[in-house]
């Protein structure tokens, strides 16, 4: 019995020093949060002692005691924080933007090809006479297996690929390095702005091609898209066989020639543009793809060379320098492309390509002293048009695809 009794006494006197001990150290720990709030309060509103007494000296325990109230009201409190909207967080404008700018990459990389393709367009006419269009080819393909290597081994990219996935990935080679060259030789035959008026119409053919052979939905506003920018192209660049006037200065025959090239170009720019949409469908990596194109590129070209008997090697200073120029420009334009056509349809590509109209002309201006006319102008505003009106509806396509789809 005396044990007994002597052992409840010792369980009561613990737990009663235990309930002192735990009350005393939230006593010291609500006594060390006062302190720290007074001293943040003198610290931030700067008050001064008077006679060692403070002017508000309870100021420090109202804002205490505030919020401990304000801290238990939020925690009591059923309705949800102003920072929530039907439960869930609200997200900022920034925030919002980004996320519409990663859903269509596909417009940001279109656009980015647009504007490289002038550049390259440029560097490629200012190295008329200088440099054979199959050397710029070949450096630039170099140029691409250089960059693209140490990526593939890095990434640990894989080349088992089905055999209807390497049957792209060549024909996508052999596409790509023959719109170079006919590009190039186009453009050191012509001027920029009828090359450009040229190439920019295969508009028309990559929408064709695309409903026909990708089974791609080409909707009434990709089309009136298409027209607009057609129009608005041709009001641009003028070429002269519409016009008026000879086209360019040269000979009948160079003149011929580089017609030539240059719709064979645009049919080439048709068919790069078409295997690499479906290349995306098959989920190839675009490094291997780009490197694929620079061995072909390389190939081709060293036999042309070889062939043309024009093995040479540019001149010191400027022409060194613009054919670095173009090898870098090359491979960011062929990056852009395959990240374009991997993450969009190939028809709103094509349609956001002809802004490029826009960077040619500016450098129109700035080398070659090109003033704008009236007619340009108004080119210019219906290219703009094209282009939102395409990446408008792109949007408004793949926003009823999503609801659909989680219907």
């Amino acid at each position: 019995m005396h044990k007994h009794l002597a052992s409840y006494i010792c369980f009561r006197f613990e737990q009663r020093y235990s309930t002192e001990t735990c009350r005393y150290s939230m006593e010291r720990h609500e006594r060390a949060m006062l302190d720290e709030v007074v001293l943040n309060d003198l610290m931030s509103n700067g008050h001064r002692l008077k006679d060692g007494v403070r002017n508000r000296p309870h100021a420090g325990l109202t804002r205490f005691k505030e919020q401990k109230e304000n801290d238990r009201d939020t925690l009591c409190s059923d309705t949800p924080s102003e920072e929530y909207y039907d439960g869930q967080p609200k997200t900022g404008i920034w925030t919002r933007i980004g996320k519409v700018v990663v859903q269509r990459r596909g417009i940001c990389w279109a656009l980015s090809f647009a504007i490289l393709t002038s550049f390259s367009s440029l560097t490629v006419k200012l190295l008329s006479g200088r440099v054979s269009p199959n050397q710029i080819v070949l450096y630039r393909s170099f140029t691409l297996v250089l960059f693209t290597g140490p990526n593939l081994i890095r990434h640990k990219v894989s080349y088992c690929l089905p055999l209807k996935a390497w049957g792209f990935v060549i024909v996508r080679g052999m596409f790509g390095t023959g719109c170079a060259i006919c590009a190039s030789n186009s453009l050191q035959q012509l001027d920029i702005s009828t090359v450009k008026c040229i190439l920019q119409s295969s508009t028309f053919i990559t929408c064709i091609f695309a409903c026909l052979c990708l089974k791609e939905t080409c909707s009434i506003p990709i089309t009136v898209s298409c027209c607009i920018s057609v129009v608005g192209v041709l009001l641009v660049v003028q070429p002269a066989p519409i016009f008026g006037g000879l086209l360019g200065s040269g000979s009948g025959e160079n003149n011929i020639f580089g017609l030539l090239s240059a719709f064979s170009a645009a049919l080439f720019v048709t068919l790069t543009f078409l295997s690499l949409r479906m290349l995306g469908r098959l989920k190839v990596h675009a490094q291997l793809i780009t490197f694929s194109y620079g061995c072909i590129g390389v190939l081709v070209c060293a036999s042309l060379m070889s062939a043309l008997n024009e093995w040479s090697i540019p001149g010191c200073g400027y022409d060194r320098l613009l054919v670095l120029a173009i090898c870098i420009i090359g491979y960011l334009q062929i990056m852009t492309c395959t990240l374009a056509f991997q993450t969009e349809n190939a028809a709103v590509v094509a349609v956001i390509s002809t802004t490029g109209v826009f960077v040619t002309f500016v450098l129109d201006f700035a080398f070659f002293n090109v003033t704008p006319n009236l007619l340009k102008v108004i080119g210019a505003l219906c290219v703009t048009a094209s282009s939102v009106g395409a990446t408008i509806s792109s949007y408004y396509a793949a926003k009823r695809k999503l609801s659909e789809s989680k219907k």
